[in-house]
């Protein structure tokens, strides 16, 4: 996902990812000398399927008044 406001957490991924399915892995990437989110992050989902919900179901979708790619 990307295009994220630097406020949003890994919770807060896992938590509007699991309205489409299990979540096995949430990444969020952060700059190695700041800590401060690079805007970008990884989801992985239990199963192909869950992760297509997600996909369709986020792109675009306004989190923390950011429209966010999926």
């Amino acid at each position: 996902m990307g295009n994220l406001n630097v406020e949003v957490n890994e919770e807060q991924l896992r938590d509007l990812f699991q309205r489409f399915g299990q979540v096995q892995k949430v990444r969020l990437m952060k700059d190695k000398y700041s800590g401060v989110s690079m805007g970008t992050a990884f989801i992985e989902m239990l199963n192909d399927r869950d992760s297509m919900k997600a996909i369709n179901g986020l792109n675009n979708f306004n989190l923390q008044g950011r429209k966010n790619c999926s």
